[in-house]
């Protein structure tokens, strides 16, 4: 009983480091400016925001926010008129919150405790709650009336699935199941398992692409519909860029073994053996950047990726930033940061004229 105490006691506590740690503001505002960026001030409602995507319906950035009295919700900004919105409040334990924009205009707001799937077809006006008790999903793809959530839990590797337009949901492929192998815990002391969650899913045509953690770190790719699975990458994909005219897939890595962009042709899925091709590893960077790419945007037939630090790995500073690619093969330096604390915070999302980038929990236009 003691052991177990130790070992819940670990986990809440990595919990608890991971979802409230205050990423570095190391990085001062003046030093952004002249990387080329604006701050774009917040209202005082808001006391730091985190995720970010674009809602190309209602043509405003959507935020998820730490507000001013300490709880949480989604803020949507107006690009045009520079106005914010509240659009979704939530009280209890904060401990994560995703949103997603998909493609037929349908919003959801995922949090983690209280564990909900909210979901709206007005751009948030009005919210209808979908699920609950079943976690957060890390990504969401759709196609037609069929809707996929991939779940980021502790031991829980699940797909979910609905097939009426994300109105009811039920698990659909457990790859704890699939691949029984990888769902041991890392040790005798340690019960997380090497296949405990999932990360990004892509979805095209027949096919399905699905990134999944954490000591195993695979793509997963099935031909036909999920009835089979094989891995092409060995790093479980935490963000993507899917380019249909170019039949290309840019596939943003979570740094296992030390990878950190791939390119999958589109083409090659009926090739049963096709694999991934990667192209830029933290180490092309110059000065070993860390490879945790959790967002991607492509803007005028050029792609961008934010690099974002989790650990200093036993050096007094680490370099990050954002990099820029013109053909989806060779990506340089865009934007380089330099913090002196392990954990920072970096997403993108573009209105297809301008970036913003949430970085460290402000809020910035990139100039290009």
């Amino acid at each position: 009983m003691k052991k177990l105490f130790v070992l819940l006691l670990l986990f809440f506590s990595a919990l608890a480091v991971y979802f409230f740690y205050k990423p570095s503001k190391t990085i001062q505002t003046e030093s952004l400016v002249q990387q080329n960026f604006t701050k774009i001030d917040l209202p005082q409602e808001i006391q730091s925001i985190y995720k970010i995507e674009y809602n190309t319906y209602s043509q405003k950035l959507l935020m998820v926010a730490k507000q001013s009295d300490s709880s949480y919700g989604l803020w949507s900004y107006d690009t045009n008129n520079k106005n914010f919105e509240q659009l979704f409040h939530t009280d209890g334990i904060f401990s994560d919150a995703h949103v997603f924009v998909m493609d037929n205009g349908v919003l959801y707001f995922n949090t983690g405790n209280p564990a909900r799937l909210y979901r709206s077809n007005d751009n948030g006006k009005t919210w209808k709650t979908v699920t609950e008790n079943i976690g957060i999903f890390w990504s969401m793809a759709q196609q037609g009336d069929t809707v996929y959530g991939t779940l980021w839990s502790h031991n829980e590797p699940f797909l979910y699935r609905s097939i009426d337009n994300g109105l009811t949901w039920n698990l659909w492929k457990n790859f704890a199941e699939i691949f029984p192998e990888y769902a041991v815990p890392y040790s005798d002391t340690d019960n997380r398992n090497k296949l405990r969650h999932l990360h990004d899913i892509v979805v095209y045509n027949n096919a399905l692409f699905v990134g999944a953690g954490d000591v195993w770190r695979p793509t997963l790719l099935s031909e036909d519909n999920g009835d089979t699975w094989r891995q092409i990458w060995d790093d479980g994909f935490t963000s993507h860029i899917l380019d249909i005219d170019k039949n290309m897939l840019i596939l943003g890595g979570d740094m296992a073994h030390d990878r950190g962009i791939a390119v999958y042709n589109l083409n090659e899925i009926s090739n049963t053996s096709s694999t991934v091709q990667t192209v830029w590893r933290p180490e092309d960077a110059g000065e070993a950047w860390q490879g945790y790419i959790f967002s991607m945007v492509k803007l005028n037939g050029e792609y961008y990726a934010g690099v974002h630090t989790e650990t200093l790995r036993g050096k007094q500073t680490q370099k990050y930033g954002i990099l820029n690619s013109k053909d989806g093969y060779k990506w340089e330096k865009f934007v380089e940061f330099e913090t002196d604390t392990a954990l920072t915070s970096l997403h993108l999302a573009t209105d297809g004229e301008d970036i913003f980038v949430s970085y460290n929990e402000e809020l910035f236009l990139l100039g290009i």
